[in-house]
């Protein structure tokens, strides 16, 4: 498995940069790394045991083995990342030294991850070979920040997985459909007919990612899905200003055409899938009145994307008053759920800290990998461990404590906790956060910028768009492959080790070959971030939310509380009354930036609509024989093709046609 990753890693690293270069669905739709903005589904996690379904009535082939190819494949997607983390790190980071201007130019080059001025021009024209001598402390930099938070995560998941996965019984959608495919690969007494179904699934996917491929390379390919109107990568309608809905309703920002979204979320519990479909047409109304009492004047004149981040200069429903609903969703949502995660793990915890004492019996520890003693010490050294990077990387301890506390701990706990119910990955979209903990730091904007502002907001804003950017992606790989090793019965100790060994081998691979690839074709050819200084970021600027932006800091930061609140109050609500329909983790879905952005409000409905009526008329049986295959196999469908579109794609680059 160490060749595997290695080699999948250089070859990934190389087939994003190719299909960059060729553009369009090619860059942002299709990927061997990530699929699909909203799920996040690592493409490798199915397609590596699907390769071996040719080998099934030849070879008899171990769940181990399965299992061990599908975690290789998770590890080396997720580092893969989506597009934008191949165009930002590292490369996209350090391109903009060259248009950052004095004196934060020379406080670049003090840092010692930075290379030479020269040595990253070079880079950007392209044509030259790789100076290793130069570019190895920004490869050991840029990796040592992964694995960091990937220790943390991985010890903090190893804590939660008993209560998640053995007493929650935590879904995880993503974990499920992936199983379908190795089911499918290893023969037993129901594959024939579960087999049936899953290949109608199959296909169904498949067909849907041709049709998007097809309309991408040849503008006379009948456009079905209207993929070519108003459609972003992931898949989202936004409509245009003169739409005839968005002319009339404020609120009405788009929906999702993403067929992965749709299966994936019918792996979701009914109440969190009816909550997000409920809570958005609860928004839309409440938007509406709110436009009929003065707010959000010329909102009906602009674009789905303008109505949601207010670009230029426009008003907000989603970021402004008078209900800030992203705000109070993402942000203090974020909170409110690892607030509620620890509530409600408070028992379980406190046994967890008797067995780390020794007061506690055998049987609680026994499908553990590490005792808890271990596994907690692990936490406090892999916690220091993230401290020392970034005392390296110039930060000062408090806003190093801050970004350990928030970005390692409470994000990466929510937003797992919310994939592994939903499917949907709800923390994202750099537009939103702002970096509003670092208020706590900087309570305004510093005049001068130092290391220490410069990077924490590197870390904390800039970070934040995507998973792949960094922290929490290395808690979706831990708990992923944790779920996993308990669905398949594999080793929980040996699953543990595969991903580590897979994350010290990826991530450097995968971060030189960035660099390889653009000193040899150059930014003209493989497009990057980075065309502006490092405190704007391309449209990032750190102190936009100091100016004021849509909401101040602040303002943002009474949105965190009342977003917690609400959260912890929803959960309380629920526990209490069993009728209680509104599930907090549904609304904080509905209502985060990324969700609304995605329009996967229908996608929720579909999903909803579809499990309701196959449990209504078969139960659990006709859900389990039939709803879960035919889903499994539309998302095996859906990645087969981002995984064969690509081939297409690197052929392209090659051959224009």
């Amino acid at each position: 498995m160490a060749v595997l990753t290695l080699v999948l890693s250089i070859a990934g690293t190389i087939a994003v940069a190719m299909n960059g270069a060729v553009g369009q669905a090619f860059m942002c739709s299709f990927n061997w790394g990530v699929y699909s903005r909203p799920v996040y589904l690592a493409t490798f996690s199915i397609i590596l045991p699907m390769l071996l379904f040719p080998l099934r009535k030849i070879s008899k082939i171990s769940t181990s083995t399965l299992v061990s190819l599908y975690t290789t494949g998770l590890v080396v997607s997720y580092t893969l990342g989506h597009y934008e983390t191949f165009a930002l790190i590292p490369t996209g980071f350090t391109r903009t030294l060259v248009s950052t201007t004095e004196p934060v130019r020379s406080l670049m080059q003090s840092w010692w991850w930075v290379p030479p001025y020269d040595a990253v021009e070079k880079m950007i024209s392209g044509g030259y070979p790789t100076d290793w001598s130069v570019w190895m402390p920004t490869v050991f930099f840029w990796s040592a920040y992964y694995l960091v938070f990937f220790f943390l995560s991985a010890s903090l998941m190893l804590l939660f997985r008993r209560r998640w996965i053995d007493i929650e019984k935590v879904p995880f959608p993503h974990v499920i459909a992936s199983y379908e495919t190795i089911k499918m690969v290893k023969p037993t007494s129901e594959s024939s007919g579960r087999g049936k179904r899953f290949l109608i699934g199959l296909v169904i996917g498949l067909l849907f990612s041709f049709q998007i491929m097809f309309t991408s390379l040849f503008p006379w390919w009948p456009d079905f899905l209207l993929w070519r109107v108003n459609t972003s990568p992931p898949g989202c309608y936004h409509p245009a200003a003169d739409d005839p809905l968005g002319s009339t309703i404020v609120g009405w920002v788009g929906f999702s055409k993403d067929l992965l979204s749709f299966a994936m979320f019918y792996f979701a519990p009914l109440n969190v899938s009816f909550t997000v479909w409920v809570v958005t047409l609860a928004m839309i109304a409440l938007t509406q009145v709110a436009y009929a009492l003065g707010y959000y004047t010329g909102l009906l004149t602009t674009t789905g994307c303008c109505r949601i981040f207010g670009f230029g200069g426009t008003s907000s429903f989603a970021f402004g008053p008078p209900f800030y609903w992203s705000y109070i969703g993402t942000l203090g949502g974020a909170i409110g759920i690892f607030i509620m995660v620890l509530w409600n793990s408070r028992s379980y915890l406190a046994e967890t800290v008797r067995a780390a004492k020794g007061r506690a019996g055998p049987e609680i520890e026994q499908r553990e990998p590490f005792s808890y003693r271990t596994i907690y010490l692990m936490m406090a050294a892999f916690a220091l461990l993230v401290m020392l990077f970034l005392f390296s990387a110039g930060l000062s301890p408090a806003s190093a404590l801050v970004i350990l506390i928030y970005g390692g701990l409470i994000n990466v706990v929510s937003q797992l906790y919310v994939l592994g119910l939903t499917g949907i990955s709800f923390i994202g979209d750099r537009g939103v956060w702002g970096g509003w903990p670092l208020v706590i730091v900087w309570p305004n904007q510093p005049s001068e910028y130092t290391t220490d502002y410069l990077m924490s907001h590197t870390f904390f804003v800039t970070a934040m768009n995507h998973p792949s950017h960094g922290m929490n992606i290395t808690g979706m790989i831990s708990g992923q492959a944790y779920k996993m090793a308990d669905l398949s019965g594999i080793s929980m100790k040996s699953v543990y080790y595969l991903i580590v060994m897979g994350m010290l081998i990826a991530v450097p691979t995968a971060i030189a070959t960035r660099i390889w690839i653009l000193n040899l074709l150059g930014q003209g050819r493989v497009p990057i971030w980075g065309g502006c200084g490092l405190d704007s970021m391309c449209g990032n600027s750190f102190g936009w939310s100091y100016a004021g932006g849509i909401a101040t800091m602040m303002q943002q930061l009474e949105c965190v509380v009342v977003g917690a609140l609400l959260t912890v109050a929803l959960f309380l609500l629920q526990s209490r009354f069993i009728w209680w329909p509104i599930n907090p983790v549904g609304f904080i879905v509905a209502t985060s930036s990324s969700v609304i952005w995605f329009g996967s409000w229908d996608a929720f409905l579909v999903a909803w609509v579809a499990k309701f009526l196959t449990l209504r008329v078969g139960g659990s049986k006709l859900y389990e024989q039939y709803g879960v295959p035919i889903g499994g196999g539309m998302v095996a469908g859906v990645t087969l093709g981002s995984f064969l579109a690509y081939i297409v794609g690197m052929v392209k680059f090659f051959v224009p046609f």
